[in-house]
C-alpha cells in the first residue's frame, strides 16, 4: 500500500521517472510476497489450471492494480531482457487454456483480460528488442536530470517499431506466427466478453458500476489487439487496416468521458489518454484523429504518468508534420514517406519538460524531428 501511495504522489507531483521506478519495485514486492499478479506468472491457481476465484480479496485487488501498472510501465520503460519477457509470457500460458467461452462476471473478465494483455505486451517488447540485455531502471541512482524513455509507437530513433521497420526485409515467419497467436488470444477474450458487454449496454443505469469498467476493459483489449498486429508492420500505411478499431475506440471513449468532469482532475490508473494518443498518431483518417484530439483537449486530466496536455500537444505536432497545413485529409492522402513515427521522449526530472523525438523515412533516409513541451 505504501508503494502504491508513493506512485500516486510522485505522479501527482509530475515526477514520472520516480513513479515508474517505484512501479518496478512494487512488482518485485508482489512477487516476493506471492501476491497473485497476472504478469508474474506465479499464481498457484494459474499454474494448477484451477479456475479463478469468484470472490475478491485485498491481495487480489493489489495484484490487479500492479498488473495494470506493469502494463503501463512496459509501455514507457522496458528494463527486462528478451529472455525475461519470454519467461514471463510463457508463465501466463495457462490463462488461455482455462479461459471460459463466455464470461459471467466483470471480475472474471478482468482477471483473464489482464493476463492475456500482459502476454501480448511481453511479446511486443520481445519483438521490439529481440536481443535486448537487462537494463535496470534506477533513475535516482543514475542522478540524471534528463531521463530517456521509449514510448509505445516506436523503439529508438532510427529503429522504429521492430528491426524490420522501414526496410525491404520480410519479417521472419516465427514472429508472424507469434503475433497471430497473440491476436487470436485477444480476439478469443473479446468473443467471451461480448455477451457481458452487451448486457451492460442494454441496461447502463442498472449496471452503473460495471458498465464503465467494461468500457475500459474493451478499450484496453482493442488497443492491445491493434498494437499486437502493428508490432510486425514494416510500413506506416499498414495501420490503415485498423480504421474500424480506431473509430470504435473513439466512440467508446466519447461515451465514457461524457460522465467525467470537464475541469482538470487526476486519477491513479492510466485510463484513456494512451488510447487516444494511439488513435491520433496511428490513424491517418483526418476526421477520426481530430475527434480523438478533441477528447484530449476538451477533458484536461492526468492519468498515472500520462497528461492530456502533453498528449494533445504531441498529437497536434504529429498531425502538423504529416498533413503539412493541408487540413483534414483522408488516410490515403498521407503518403508513406510523410508519415511520422514517434520514437521516444527525454523527460526533464527537475522542471518537468518533455523533449519528444520522431522521425520520417524519406527515400530510405531517416529524417528526425524534435519538439519541446514545457
Amino acid at each position: 500500500m505504501a508503494c502504491l501511495l508513493t506512485i500516486c504522489f510522485e505522479n501527482g507531483y509530475g515526477r514520472r521517472d520516480i513513479a515508474l521506478w517505484h512501479t518496478a519495485n512494487g512488482l518485485r514486492l508482489t512477487k516476493g510476497f506471492a501476491i497473485p499478479i497476472s504478469s508474474s506468472g506465479q499464481s498457484p491457481l494459474e499454474l494448477s489450471g484451477s479456475p479463478l476465484p469468484m470472490t475478491c480479496t485485498v491481495e487480489d485487488e493489489l495484484g490487479a492494480v500492479f498488473s495494470r501498472l506493469n502494463i503501463s510501465a512496459m509501455v514507457l520503460v522496458d528494463y527486462r531482457s528478451g529472455a525475461e519477457h519470454q519467461s514471463l509470457r510463457d508463465g501466463l500460458g495457462q490463462a488461455t487454456r482455462t479461459m471460459p467461452r463466455v464470461f459471467t462476471t466483470i471480475e472474471e473478465a478482468t482477471a483473464y483480460g489482464n493476463m492475456i494483455i500482459s502476454r501480448c505486451w511481453h511479446f511486443i517488447k520481445i519483438i521490439e528488442h529481440p536481443d535486448r540485455e537487462p537494463n535496470p531502471y534506477t533513475p535516482m541512482e543514475q542522478g540524471k536530470r534528463w531521463i530517456q524513455t521509449d514510448i509505445r509507437y516506436g523503439r529508438s530513433a532510427g529503429s522504429g517499431w521492430n528491426p524490420w521497420t522501414g526496410t525491404s526485409e520480410t519479417v521472419p515467419d516465427k514472429w508472424l506466427k507469434e503475433a497471430r497467436t497473440c491476436a487470436d488470444e485477444m480476439e478469443g477474450w473479446l468473443t467471451a466478453f461480448n455477451p457481458l458487454m452487451r448486457r451492460f449496454q442494454r441496461s447502463p443505469s442498472t449496471f452503473w458500476k460495471e458498465y464503465p469498467r467494461a468500457i475500459l476493459l474493451c478499450l484496453q483489449a482493442k488497443s492491445c489487439l491493434v498494437s499486437v498486429c502493428g508490432s510486425i508492420y514494416t510500413r506506416e500505411t499498414d495501420w490503415d487496416a485498423h480504421l474500424p478499431e480506431f473509430k470504435e475506440i473513439v466512440s467508446l471513449l466519447d461515451i465514457y468521458l461524457a460522465s467525467k468532469p470537464k475541469q482538470r482532475y487526476f486519477v491513479f490508473d492510466g485510463e484513456t489518454i494512451a488510447y487516444l494518443l494511439q488513435v491520433v498518431c496511428k490513424c491517418r483518417d483526418g476526421s477520426v484523429r481530430r475527434m480523438a484530439l478533441k477528447l484530449l483537449e476538451d477533458r484536461p486530466r492526468r492519468e498515472s504518468c500520462w497528461d492530456t496536455r502533453y498528449a494533445a500537444h504531441v498529437g497536434r505536432w504529429v498531425m502538423t508534420l504529416e498533413e503539412r497545413g493541408k487540413g483534414e485529409l483522408g488516410s490515403q492522402e498521407i503518403r508513406e514517406e510523410e508519415r511520422v513515427r514517434v520514437s521516444h521522449m527525454d523527460y526533464d526530472s527537475v522542471q518537468g519538460m518533455i523533449l519528444t523525438s520522431a522521425c520520417q523515412i524519406i527515400n530510405g533516409e531517416w529524417i528526425y524531428h524534435q519538439n519541446l513541451w514545457i
